[in-house]
């Protein structure tokens, strides 16, 4: 089963689909000003202990709500390197904090790595653990 989002904009009704088939997006939720969303993906077939687990990506609207672009784990400075440079961690959505905000769990089911929660800036692409 693979997913795609669609804008349907209030004036004219009709859709723009802004994911592809191939990107599978689920679970969009918009940002307060509708400038970011952030979806989850499925996970990587390399770790049979995450089933349950998934890929935290987030996409930026511009003004005219055209993509700009799609951003992941990787493209945050502070995250532990595994969570960093590969999909053995896993940024579990947990909430928007503020416009640019976003607080997010990370587990490494497949290291010994600790988890923790992190705060993610979306616009100086930084992150940093609160707990």
């Amino acid at each position: 089963l693979r997913h795609m989002i669609w804008l349907i904009p209030v004036r004219n009704g009709a859709p723009q689909p802004v994911t592809t088939l191939e990107e599978n997006f689920w679970n969009p939720v918009v940002s307060p000003s509708g400038r970011f969303v952030m979806l989850t993906a499925p996970p990587s077939e390399s770790c049979p202990k995450a089933p349950s687990f998934v890929v935290l990506e987030f996409l930026e609207f511009d003004e005219s709500l055209a993509r700009v672009r799609t951003f992941t784990p990787a493209d945050f400075t502070g995250l532990p390197e595994p969570a960093s440079v590969s999909l053995e961690g896993y940024l579990q959505p947990q909430g928007w904090e503020n416009e640019t905000g976003v607080l997010a769990s990370l587990a490494w089911p497949c290291t010994d790595q600790p988890a923790g929660v992190y705060r993610l800036d979306l616009t100086a692409l930084t992150a940093g653990q609160i707990r």
